[in-house]
């Protein structure tokens, strides 16, 4: 055989390789941004509930993976106080948190960044003041 007719399967076999690789780092990918985000907003709304008295509602987390990674909450709601004329104390569409992927693996958490889309703030305050 010349190297002539063994280029084309070389170069088949290459991308066969290349592809699979791809699909198993995708695979992987949407499985650890699934297994990560949905525990996630579980247990944020419960810690909240513990440490507040306060239904928090979230709609739906994300996690972008990166050297610094995002996460992404849409839909947050925080409850109000029973007497408050408002349902929800703090809604925001979407809270994003950028945090520092080389200090997470001292254990410790360093915001980078908040992002607060179409924010809404009801503070009031009850009938003793």
């Amino acid at each position: 055989m010349d190297s002539e007719s063994r280029r084309p399967r070389i170069v088949r076999r290459v991308g066969i390789t290349a592809l699979v690789l791809v699909v198993l780092a995708l695979s992987l990918y949407g499985a650890a941004r699934w297994f990560l985000a949905v525990p996630l907003a579980k247990r944020l709304s419960d810690a909240v509930e513990r440490e507040t008295g306060r239904q928090l509602e979230i709609v739906e987390v994300g996690l972008t993976l990166a050297i610094d990674p995002i996460v992404t909450i849409r839909g947050i709601r925080l409850a109000n106080a029973d007497w408050a004329k408002s349902d929800h104390l703090v809604a925001a569409d979407r809270l994003a948190i950028e945090v520092s992927g080389p200090r997470l693996f001292a254990a410790r958490v360093d915001v980078k960044s908040i992002w607060l889309v179409n924010l809404d703030v009801a503070l009031g305050t009850d009938a003793e003041g």
